[in-house]
């Protein structure tokens, strides 16, 4: 312990901050005393909406996909890529494609839809707890709203689930092209 804080032959002093260096590599033995906590494996819906956290405050572009700008679809469509899924580029191509769920069964990770005049015009990732991030043209940039706002409560049309086997990124690629030559 000395050695490895350079300390020689002067003594410890009360409160000294110490270097503990690393065990030999050929003493690979544990001890049954000694405690290796395991990092904390998070769901992918839980990956999915960290990922979609990092883009706070990025501000809102109409047919953005970057952090120099972005809008509600592209967000989804950069997140979900981030964490290795497809989805379709559009709100309403999302809205189509996903397995639609009820508020009670959202997860993280899950897409909520709203609608004005009857079409989907827009979409948001949900958080947990009411909440969701979401692209807002009103506040110019990536927020957190939670739909027990009467705004939100009203225009939400649907929840839709990209996060499980049936609607796996091979499944979406499948439907994708079995559409190809439908008008």
């Amino acid at each position: 312990l000395k050695e490895s804080n350079l300390l020689g032959e002067s003594p410890l002093k009360k409160n000294q901050i110490l270097v503990i260096p690393p065990r030999p590599a050929d003493d690979r033995h544990l001890s049954e005393t000694e405690f290796h906590p395991e990092e904390p494996q998070l769901t992918l819906g839980q990956r999915v909406a960290e990922e979609a956290r990092r883009f706070l405050n990025t501000p809102y572009r109409l047919g953005g996909d970057n952090w120099w700008g972005i809008d509600c679809s592209g967000l989804v469509k950069q997140v979900y890529e981030a964490v290795g899924l497809k989805v379709p580029a559009t709100s309403t191509e999302q809205f189509r494609h996903g397995q639609p769920i009820s508020l009670t069964q959202a997860k993280p990770g899950d897409l909520v839809f709203f609608s004005e005049n009857g079409r989907i015009n827009h979409v948001g990732i949900y958080l947990g707890n009411e909440e969701f991030i979401h692209a807002s043209s009103l506040q110019q940039k990536v927020t957190v709203a939670s739909l027990a706002n009467d705004y939100f409560r009203r225009k939400l049309v649907g929840i839709r689930r990209y996060l499980t086997g049936q609607n796996s990124p091979a499944s979406f690629l499948a439907k994708e092209q079995d559409n190809v030559d439908t008008p």
